[in-house]
């Protein structure tokens, strides 16, 4: 009798993973679309009712990441711009091959912090509605796969 147990919550157990595992796929896809959606956001509005200054490149950085056995390497292009009498510098959100030390750029600062920062050129910017939309799809995708695959999962009701 306790065998019987046991091989009935080992049956169950084997069905809750898949579903375990589809609820996440869905709860990543949602993490990726919201996040999207908000740093768009963002940024949309920081070119609305930010301000817009004129900022220099002043370092273009390199810099090997590990990950796991493999690496990538990241770019950054720093920027130095004046806001009410302060210098800031930050990292500007660019590519890395279509800037120049010393090149003078326009970019737009958020008054309540002038951190925030984002080119005035939206061709050269890496947040551009391309990479949202591919960043959306691909969360769409999950949820969507994920959806069908627990749909997919439920056992079949006799007629």
């Amino acid at each position: 009798m306790k065998k019987a147990k046991n091989s009935n919550a080992k049956r169950r157990k084997k069905k809750e993973t898949p579903f375990i595992f589809w609820l996440l796929v869905i709860a990543l896809g949602g993490v990726v679309g919201l996040s999207s959606i908000e740093a768009f956001a963002n940024q949309i509005g920081l070119r609305e009712n930010g301000f817009e200054t004129t900022a220099t490149v002043t370092e273009l950085r390199e810099r090997r990441v590990r990950v796991g056995r493999t690496g990538s390497t990241r770019l950054g292009v720093f920027v130095q711009y004046e806001v009410g009498g302060t210098i800031y510098t930050n990292r500007l959100n660019i590519e890395f091959r279509q800037a120049y030390i010393g090149e003078e750029l326009r970019i737009y600062y958020d008054p309540s912090n002038p951190l925030r920062i984002t080119s005035a050129d939206r061709s050269r910017a890496t947040d551009s509605p391309g990479r949202f939309i591919v960043s959306f799809s691909f969360s769409t995708l999950l949820i969507s796969l994920g959806i069908i695959s627990i749909i997919k999962l439920k056992p079949r009701q006799k007629q």
